[in-house]
């Protein structure tokens, strides 16, 4: 049994390395999609950024990023979670990864 044990825990942190991977992908894209839609320095955008206070989007700028998101990872976003839910790049990103991985 400990054998099993041992090869449980490889398996759950190559998965975290493995979602750890995924997620800086989904940053990269997303900081793309930012810097494009509101020639935005890519460098200046994080998890953390917050995309109303922190680049000035309005709910045109927001859409926009939305469908350009949408078309980018193959995933559709309801309209309240882009009017309401996703104010953050880490709110997009933990979006996009619980839809790749569900």
């Amino acid at each position: 049994m400990p054998q099993d044990n041992h090869f449980y825990k490889h398996s759950n942190n190559y998965n975290k390395i493995m979602e750890d991977k995924l997620e800086e992908q989904i940053l990269s894209k997303l900081r793309k999609c930012l810097t494009n839609l509101l020639e935005h320095p890519e460098k200046e955008i994080t998890l953390n950024t917050v995309l109303e206070s922190d680049l000035g989007m309005d709910g045109f700028d927001k859409y926009e990023f939305a469908y350009r998101v949408e078309g980018k990872f193959k995933i559709k976003i309801p309209d309240e979670k882009i009017q309401d839910g996703l104010k953050t790049v880490k709110d997009y990103s933990d979006y996009i990864l619980s839809k790749k991985t569900s």
